[in-house]
């Protein structure tokens, strides 16, 4: 897959970047600790899946000679490979640097299109709660950022309320100017701090409809 010219390297980090801070996020606060055993998970499997099908594969123009679809089914099947796992640790560091330009990207530009972005936001509220330390005691990731001190700092100001944090715009443009999408992020995270993960996946898959 050649990452050094444009259409290829978003593609790239749109599919394979985004879905592996998203699921560094959400696997850790479901108590996983590498990314083979959370394709495991089969709810977590099917968010991925959906993640890519629905949210983020529509958003892109596929790079000539690229097969969208078998490059998803690879991501898939190496995400699953335990002889190659990647531990959810080294996923979740650097969000600050990773999620603005690979996951929150997609984010931005399915709002301005009217597009699904339910699984886009889940994401987010799993970044947001790996900052506030929340999470199941045997599963707790540290954060390994360059600005760890501040952004920890807003998501412990803000607790359930993702305002504070989310009105840093080096890192999430004018997301906050958004009543929906707040109000979104902010019942994403309340739902996942209150009924767990496996819940709160099975409720927003349901919604954005039946399962493949």
């Amino acid at each position: 897959f050649v990452s050094d010219v444009t259409p290829y390297a978003l593609t790239k980090t749109r599919l394979l970047n985004a879905s592996h801070s998203a699921l560094g996020y959400l696997g850790s606060l479901a108590g996983h600790r590498s990314i083979d055993r959370v394709m495991a998970d089969p709810l977590l499997a099917e968010y991925v899946t959906r993640l890519m099908d629905d949210e983020v594969t529509p958003l892109l123009v596929a790079p000539e000679g690229v097969d969208l679809e078998r490059y998803k089914r690879t991501l898939l099947r190496r995400f699953a490979n335990p002889a190659i796992a990647d531990q959810l640790s080294r996923l979740c560091r650097r969000g600050s640097m990773k999620m603005p330009h690979h996951l929150l990207p997609s984010l931005h530009q399915a709002r301005a299109e009217g597009r699904p972005h339910a699984l886009l936001t889940l994401a987010v509220a799993g970044w947001f709660l790996h900052l506030r330390g929340v999470g199941p005691e045997i599963g707790r990731v540290p954060v390994e950022d360059a600005r760890a001190d501040e952004l920890q700092a807003l998501a412990s100001e803000g607790g359930p309320d993702p305002q504070p944090l989310l009105a840093e715009r080096s890192i999430f443009g004018d997301l906050i100017d958004h009543p929906g999408f707040v109000r979104d992020l902010t019942v994403a995270m309340a739902t996942l701090e209150h009924e767990g993960v496996r819940a709160t996946l099975c409720r927003t898959l349901h919604r954005a409809g039946a399962p493949r």
